[in-house]
C-alpha cells in the first residue's frame, strides 16, 4: 500500500494536541473545510488561497477557524 503524498499545510490552531510534524497531511479534497477530532475537541480549519513549498512539494495553506467539542 503506498502512502498518499502531503498536500496541505495547517497554520494556527493553538491546541498542544497538534504537533509541529502533523502540520503537513495528505487529505482527500484540499478546495473543502477540514475537521480533526484531536484530543477532545474538534479543531476547524479552512483552505487559503496561498500555496508554501516543503521538501520540494507544492501544499495548500489551511488556516485555523476554531474549535468545537462534540455533544455529549
Amino acid at each position: 500500500m503506498s502512502v498518499a503524498q502531503p498536500n496541505v499545510v495547517l497554520r494556527g490552531c493553538p491546541s498542544s494536541y497538534l504537533a509541529e510534524d502533523e502540520r503537513v497531511r495528505h487529505v482527500p479534497d484540499p478546495g473543502d473545510r477540514l475537521k480533526f477530532y484531536l484530543g477532545n475537541r474538534y479543531e476547524h480549519f479552512v483552505p487559503t488561497s496561498e500555496w508554501e513549498v516543503h521538501d520540494g512539494v507544492r501544499l495548500r495553506v489551511f488556516v485555523w477557524t476554531g474549535a468545537t467539542r462534540p455533544a455529549e
